[in-house]
């Protein structure tokens, strides 16, 4: 029986050297399929690589601009702020010069104390304010009028310069 085994073992030895003949050709085929795939493969990855580098350079210039976005973005903001808080300011000495203030500096530091009502300051602290009284002249002074001296002036220093008076054409 033994003999009997030997020859299965045999005959099974041989029909998978044939067997492994045959998928060793099959097996060189497809080694050969799965050799250009794993290139193709390694070519997509180093095409990758390479466009990852691209966009990890891009990516920093980015950052970098972002930066300097985010730089001018608080400058501005800050320039922003200023310009609106100027801008409240020169609205309140306006609105102070057009209700009369004498001193707009002085009415501003105790405008604070009535929340920002002028009419209220302007009856609680009635010095700070002038009424609205027309201006007399150009400097402020009461107009003295024209001058009329009838040519006495002329005359006077003529007499004095001792010219000949000058004849009028009456």
């Amino acid at each position: 029986m033994k003999g009997k085994i030997n020859d299965d073992k045999s005959q099974t030895n041989q029909g998978a050297t044939q067997v492994d003949a045959q998928i060793g050709s099959e097996d060189n085929a497809t080694a050969i399929d799965y050799a250009a795939e794993i290139a193709q493969r390694d070519t997509r990855i180093a095409e990758a690589d390479e466009r990852i580098a691209e966009l990890e350079v891009a990516l920093e210039a980015t950052n970098e601009k972002s930066e300097e976005l985010k730089a001018c973005n608080e400058t501005l903001q800050t320039e922003n702020e200023q310009l609106k808080a100027q801008a409240e300011t020169d609205r309140m000495n306006f609105a102070l010069a057009l209700a009369g203030c004498r001193n707009v500096k002085a009415a501003c530091a105790v405008l604070d104390d009535y929340n920002g009502d002028i009419e209220a300051l302007k009856s609680a602290e009635p010095w700070l304010f002038a009424a609205h009284a027309e201006a007399n002249g150009a400097t402020g002074l009461p107009n003295a009028g024209a001058a009329k001296d009838d040519g006495k002036d002329e005359r006077r220093w003529r007499r004095l310069a001792g010219l000949s008076q000058k004849k009028s054409n009456d």
